[in-house]
């Protein structure tokens, strides 16, 4: 199969070319990625369902099938199952469940959505998919995970899978401080049982709970030996702007760094990488990111890649969205740089929801230099099953005590002052329009303190500021009137 499918399967499938990369995940292309995915979710949103008592879905089986003229084939199936309320959240800025993405043994950004809060909270994954070195469909791995049942924070995994030999099963263990954040968190190779090359991974935080430095650490010769070192930037209004990553065991030389801009609502505009060729940091990638009104994932995504040889930069890849009415894309359209220096159709994604606007199809047809194939290449399915939730909309749930919004109306800036957090963990706030769709994303660690943040953007109306604990459970509504 060529690269390019590969690669947009990745942005818009995701599971397919999992099993076939989980050997090199922690290649750079697989790194810059999850990189990425963690800047993007500060400020992703999605359309939520304004009721006083609603049906919530979370997923429950994912199948996808690769065509070749008339006949097609399943190439990857997964099964997960739940216990309590713990559900899932479907990433649209990459367009797919990253069933995955809660562990990594790559120093960046392993903080939200890794080793804490996966986005599909998950008890038990079963994966099939075809096998990469018989070339037959088979059952391939299964993934075990236990939560603190208030906080939902991650406690521990183990993955198999059924042939060990080739891919090594990992087991993972993390440790919380009394506010929620992740103060460690280990990995083990699994050989016949046994607990083996150990690592541990310990996070450090500012006094707004800020990540702030992350370390990596072996286990060997009886003590532990720093591998890697990350360093975090912010600017005032907490957005991450600089990442600056140090490995060598002796000397801790800088070998990425990510500079990273916001437009005015704080969500990511430009991404600048540079990695260490071996004598400096020398520029690699750029990407840059644009938004609709109204919608806090992006709807354009252009990435270049710098020729340090002739010296300009090369268009690489080039994902648009078209927005359908619920404010969902319906339509993901991938352009690839030509050889005329323009961007060229590639392929497109056509997704189709269900009522309560969770993706259920995902349609993939190739650019065949003058139009789009007649059929689909790739078909991805999505099951869900349903999670009753009563009292979760905005609607019925009177203010909490421990939380203050004010002023109301207000002009340009609001203040959350919270007290004493009597659930002990991060809370969420989402800022959500009249017809449902959230427009700011934030979080709210546990602690004493007023926050404030800027509402100049948004335009004269009403809205809703919504807060919930970390199992998505709505704590505190309260309607908000911008003058």
């Amino acid at each position: 199969m060529k690269f390019s499918i590969l690669f947009i399967i990745a942005l818009s499938v995701g599971s397919f070319c999992f099993a076939q990369s989980s050997k090199n995940l922690t290649s750079q292309f697989d790194q810059h990625k999850r990189a990425l995915s963690y800047l993007l979710q500060q400020s992703q949103g999605s359309t939520v369902a304004l009721k006083t008592t609603y049906v919530k879905e979370r997923v429950k089986a994912q199948s996808t099938y690769y065509s070749t003229g008339a006949s097609s084939s399943l190439v990857d199936s997964l099964n997960l199952s739940y216990s309590g309320k713990r559900g899932s959240q479907y990433d649209y800025n990459l367009m797919f469940y990253p069933y995955n993405y809660q562990y990594n043994t790559t120093p960046l950004f392993t903080y939200l959505g890794n080793f804490t809060k996966p986005q599909v909270l998950y008890d038990t994954l079963l994966r099939w998919t075809v096998d990469p070195n018989n070339v037959l469909f088979g059952f391939y791995e299964e993934i075990f995970s236990k939560y603190d049942t208030v906080k939902n924070t991650l406690l521990n995994s183990t993955n198999l899978f059924v042939d060990s030999n080739i891919d090594q099963n990992m087991s993972f263990a993390n440790v919380f401080d009394t506010t929620g954040n992740i103060t460690a968190g280990y990995w083990f190779n699994l050989k016949h049982g046994v607990k083996d090359s150990v690592y541990k991974q310990v996070f450090s935080y500012n006094i707004l709970h800020k990540l702030i430095a992350d370390s990596i650490y072996q286990y060997k010769s009886g003590s532990w030996s720093l591998m890697v070192h990350s360093l975090y930037k912010y600017d005032a209004s907490g957005n991450a702007i600089q990442i600056d990553m140090y490995e060598d065991t002796a000397l801790m030389i800088e070998q990425l760094k990510y500079v990273n801009t916001y437009d005015t609502a704080n969500r990511l505009q430009t991404v600048l990488t540079s990695f260490n060729d071996g004598v400096a940091l020398v520029q690699y990638l750029k990407d840059s990111f644009t938004y609709s009104p109204g919608i806090s994932y992006n709807t354009s995504w252009k990435e270049y890649q710098y020729d340090g040889i002739n010296h300009y930069w090369l268009g690489y890849t080039y994902t648009s969205k078209h927005i359908n009415a619920s404010g969902l894309p319906d339509t993901v359209y991938i352009h690839q740089w030509d050889t005329t220096k323009t961007w060229s159709p590639q392929a497109k994604d056509v997704v189709t929801y269900d009522s309560l606007n969770n993706p259920v199809r995902i349609l993939e047809y190739d650019f065949d230099t003058t139009k789009y194939s007649d059929t689909a290449t790739i078909t991805t399915n999505y099951y869900y099953e349903q999670l009753n939730i009563e009292n979760a909309g905005v609607s019925s749930l009177a203010a909490t005590d421990f939380i203050k919004i004010y002023p109301n109306p207000a002009n340009d800036v609001l203040v959350i002052s919270q007290a004493d957090n009597p659930n002990n963990g991060i809370l969420s706030a989402s800022m959500i329009n009249v017809n449902g769709q959230i427009l700011k994303n934030f979080y709210l660690p546990n602690q004493s303190r007023i926050f404030q943040f800027s509402i100049s953007d948004l335009t004269p109306g009403t809205y809703w500021m919504i807060i919930r604990n970390q199992s998505r459970e709505v704590l505190h509504k309260q309607m908000i009137v911008k003058l």
